[in-house]
């Protein structure tokens, strides 16, 4: 993959057979040269987009999901009718070829300005002040057999390293790291014989929350359009500036 160094914000979701794919969120002022690959919509990647009022810029989708688009109340920028925004990179295979940059999606942000916002996240920040932490330094969490996704806390660093199978995932000669990561725990469901998934977005459910080499217990609930992360006091958790990683885990 490439740009998920630069994202601001990763969700990392099961799609079909459970693998998974990424949802990454960029702010428009960054320079990226190079995002992707870009790959299908689907309803719960809508769901997390309509928190930010962002750009989604994706390739077709799920049934359901471009039944939700042809609404016409997401912004979104579907590379079967906008090519001009993406590009195919020769030297690898569809449908893996397909990215984007901030170049393009700028270009397409200036000719629909009216709907670029000033985005208001009302996540809360600053010191880590819930009363039931746990010293846990690492997490593992496994999607399959074969595909594992780790986080180990670098204490030099003051951040988690992201690991797949035991090995370091790096975008060129980077590791790709994270400041906050959630592990949110959701209902899912196989929705077709393609195997696509419905995900719950909406309501609650348990989550465990890293940062600066702890970890607390608690539960995520999504009200009036906005996800927000308690601990099991209800305490609402302060994020740690920086990157945020969500692991959306069945």
């Amino acid at each position: 993959q490439s740009g998920l160094l630069s994202a601001k914000i990763v969700y990392e979701a099961p799609v079909e057979g459970g693998i998974t794919r990424y949802f990454a969120i960029f702010d428009s002022e960054q320079n990226v040269e190079k995002v992707g690959p870009v790959r299908s919509a689907r309803t719960y990647f809508i769901d997390w987009l309509q928190e930010y009022d962002g750009l989604y810029m994706h390739c077709g989708g799920s049934p359901e999901a471009l039944s939700i688009l042809k609404q016409g109340d997401v912004f979104d920028l579907n590379e079967m009718f906008n090519g001009q925004y993406f590009w195919r990179d020769d030297d690898k295979e569809a449908p893996h070829n397909l990215y984007t940059s901030s170049e393009k999606w700028n270009k397409a942000l200036l000719a629909r300005f009216e709907n670029k916002k000033i985005f208001n996240n009302a996540w809360k920040f600053g010191e880590i002040t819930s009363s039931s932490l746990e010293m846990v330094k690492n997490i593992s969490v496994e999607y399959l057999s074969d595909y594992i996704v780790g986080w180990h806390y670098d204490e030099i660093q003051k951040n988690y390293i992201r690991y797949i199978n035991d090995i370091i995932s790096r975008e060129g000669e980077n590791d790709l790291v994270a400041d906050s990561v959630i592990i949110q725990y959701v209902k899912s469901r196989v929705i077709d014989e393609y195997g696509r998934k419905e995900i719950t977005t909406y309501g609650q459910g348990d989550l465990r929350f890293l940062r600066d080499g702890t970890m607390v217990r608690g539960i995520w609930k999504k009200e009036n359009g906005r996800t927000r992360f308690y601990d099991i006091t209800g305490q609402e958790l302060n994020l740690k500036p920086g990157k945020i990683w969500i692991q959306i885990v069945p």
